[in-house]
């Protein structure tokens, strides 16, 4: 019984969408209309009812495909998909007409749907001695994965070089991932796994061996070498060589070009009206031109199978075609078809298919051997949607007042610290010194007084000795390099501050919280579990790691499942001194959303300045673990066997060179905790419209 609940509210809420949905009616008739008269230019109509029957019939397989449609673009799909698989042959209702009896007859996945198989019927004349019914069984492609959750794990406002190794460990086999570009994207010959989508308002041109389930192009896409796809669609042209294909749809406005056999490309359209050659100059802030190298000329205006045994399941063009040795096995061109090496198109397939081409047919063997020759021929191609990417700014100068630990020089070139809520540590701002005790000196230490304060000291900067308090038995310690050994040191190049930070190799180098730098910093050695942010630049070296607050939580596990080797309240390295705004007591629930959600951040870099913008590059060196989400005011690098669980966005603020990645670079999203947000909800490039969420019909047939 409850079973037989939960199929009938769920029918009730396919039946509602379908009602709204017919509002479109009109709109699906004229199409369903158009694809009837396609399907039987060459049909002797055997009566009136038939026809009528017919239409209804393909009026139906439209209005399937805008009700699909529209749960993809409201992420609603997946629900939808896990009905069906439930309740295969569930029947649809459509509100506000008669005649039309659609059924859903099964789905591929009930959590990452791409394929509907349905059955239409329409009936004329019911109750009638001329009662006639038409059944159509079609099957619905839905590119991009039916509405699984997507997180955008790589986001720039510039042109992205990928080098070397890129892979992301995924949550879950149903969660994808996607990288957003405002500009290009081009590869050297890298691989790239765990990637679903990459939406470019540029061009994308790749040239390794990585399978993606959508590229997105404002522009030109180029793949090459074993490059596969399900779903491609570009603004302008899409060129294909080598064993590269689009398994279910090449879209471009303009032209197409592919090598691949029908076994390796499924539909090819082409419309031949791509957008202006400016369309490839990225779009990126202060950028200048293209740096992924753009489709050639097309030789063809439509699509181009001209190169040994390419083919394509199904080609739809305005243009022209022109098909060497391969097969197509349906084909509808407004334009002329050539076959130049005895390629074989549609009926001369055996088993056969449908090939209407409304220009000049060469050779004219072709139209003996089933190829339709209809002068003004029409085929209706839905255009390429184009990629449109949400932007943001970022200054760091906004931040500072969030800050546990606020490091800057003073007049005189001492180090200081204000400290800011932190439990154990009085608010203040405190000088960083050291203490000499039993002839060791014990550095790091934070100190109300110092000697000689208001002397100018010389640079590089050293640690001066406390004066208050007199022991350091009474101090802070703010530090951990081990005896002797002093955690910071500071310099002043070309007028900016850097502050290096290198800790201790075991254990924790300093106290959790919000740590704020009024200039560059680099981070070296040591296991950290703050947010750092920087006024300029971040680097981070030798063998670092960094855990963000929201990432470490209380204790560094959670529902008994352990994320981190301590937490942020409660840690024994640091065993008072905890952040009060995450943690009111050091075993209190964790405050995710303290500082505004800072705390998801591991390191955030840049500030408007005058008359330019202040840094906002990060790079992420060689054997780094950082575990959190990174933001740059202007530019991310990434070096050899970098880690990162977490999401990166570089905002593209400053001077332009260029984004890039090299080595080995891995996204680990397979443990993140659930205090630590990865939705990418307080990042820049967040998608709006990216050519996602296309519902075509793949293929038809009469039952």
């Amino acid at each position: 019984m409850g079973n037989r609940n939960v199929r009938q509210t769920q029918r009730g809420y396919v039946t509602v969408l379908i009602a709204v949905l017919f509002g479109m009616a009109f709109t699906a008739t004229v199409l369903g209309s158009a694809a009837y008269i396609r399907s039987n230019q060459a049909v002797t109509l055997a009566s009136h009812a038939q026809v009528q029957a017919q239409l209804k019939a393909w009026t139906g397989v439209e209005i399937v495909r805008q009700y699909l449609a529209s749960l993809e673009s409201t992420g609603a799909l997946t629900t939808l998909a896990a009905t069906v698989a439930a309740t295969p042959n569930l029947a649809l209702t459509i509100n506000g007409t008669t005649g039309i009896a659609p059924v859903l007859v099964s789905v591929d996945s009930a959590s990452n749907p791409t394929q509907f198989t349905a059955k239409i019927t329409g009936t004329t004349a019911t109750g009638t001695r001329a009662a006639s019914t038409a059944t159509i069984q079609a099957v619905y492609s839905v590119s991009g994965g039916g509405g699984a959750s997507t997180i955008p794990a790589l986001n720039f406002n510039r042109n992205l070089q990928l080098g070397g190794a890129i892979t992301i460990t995924p949550a879950n086999a149903s969660t994808q991932y996607s990288i957003n570009v405002l500009g290009d994207v081009s590869t050297t010959g890298n691989s790239i796994t765990g990637v679903s989508t990459i939406n470019a308002t540029g061009s994308i041109n790749i040239g390794s061996g990585s399978a993606f389930l959508q590229l997105n192009s404002n522009c030109d896409v180029s793949i090459t070498g074993s490059v596969s796809a399900v779903s491609i669609n570009a603004q302008r042209n899409i060129c294909e060589t080598g064993a590269a294909a689009s398994s279910s749809l090449a879209l471009a406005n303009g032209s197409v070009s592919s090598q691949s056999a029908e076994t390796a490309n499924g539909t090819i359209s082409a419309l031949v009206h791509p957008t202006p050659a400016a369309s490839c100059s990225a779009e990126g802030a202060n950028q200048n031109g293209t740096s992924a190298a753009t489709c050639p000329v097309p030789s063809v205006n439509g699509v181009d199978l001209s190169s040994g045994a390419a083919g394509a399941a199904t080609v739809n063009t305005e243009g022209n075609v022109v098909l060497g040795a391969g097969t197509i096995n349906k084909l509808y061109a407004m334009g002329n078809l050539s076959v130049v090496n005895n390629g074989k198109v549609a009926n001369l397939v055996p088993g056969g298919g449908t090939a209407i081409v409304g220009g000049i047919v060469t050779p004219h063997s072709l139209l003996a051997n089933g190829v339709q020759n209809t002068p003004g021929y029409t085929v209706n191609i839905t255009a390429a949607t184009p990629v449109s990417l949400k932007t943001a700014q970022f200054t760091a100068t906004t931040l500072e007042n969030e800050a546990n630990y606020d490091f800057k020089l003073d007049q005189y070139n001492n180090l200081t610290v204000t400290v800011s809520d932190v439990n154990g540590i009085p608010n203040g701002t405190y000088y960083v010194g050291y203490y000499v005790s039993a002839y060791q000196t014990y550095e790091n230490y934070l100190c109300s007084n110092i000697a000689n304060p208001t002397t100018v000291k010389g640079l590089p900067w050293s640690q001066p000795a406390c004066t208050v308090p007199a022991t350091k038995a009474s101090a802070y310690q703010i530090c951990n390099a081990g005896v002797s050994s002093s955690c910071f040191s500071v310099n002043i190049t070309g007028g900016i501050t850097t502050f290096t930070i290198n800790g201790t190799g075991t254990g924790i180098s300093m106290p959790p919280g919000i740590v704020y730098i009024n200039g560059s910093l680099q981070l070296g050695t040591g296991t950290f579990f703050d947010t750092f942010i920087a006024t300029y630049n971040i680097t981070t070296y030798n063998s670092d790691t960094d855990y963000a607050p929201n990432f470490a939580g209380t204790n560094g596990t959670n529902a008994g499942v352990t994320y981190a080797p301590t937490g942020i309240c409660t840690n024994s390295y640091f065993p008072t001194y905890y952040p009060l705004e995450f943690c009111s007591s050091a075993t209190a629930p964790f405050n995710t959303t303290a500082a505004a959600g800072i705390g998801n951040y591991a390191l955030l870099a840049g500030s408007t300045g005058t008359p330019t913008y202040n840094g906002g590059n990060i790079l992420v060196g060689a054997s780094n673990y950082i575990y959190g989400d990174i933001k740059a005011g202007n530019e991310f690098q990434s070096g050899g066997n970098s880690n990162i669980a977490g999401i990166v966005t570089a905002l593209a603020q400053g001077a332009a060179a260029e984004n890039n990645m090299g080595g080995s670079t891995t996204f680990n999203f397979s443990k993140i905790p659930p205090t630590e947000d990865i939705s990418g909800g307080a990042t820049s490039n967040e998608t709006t419209t990216s050519g996602t969420g296309t519902v075509t019909v793949e293929w038809t047939k009469y039952l």
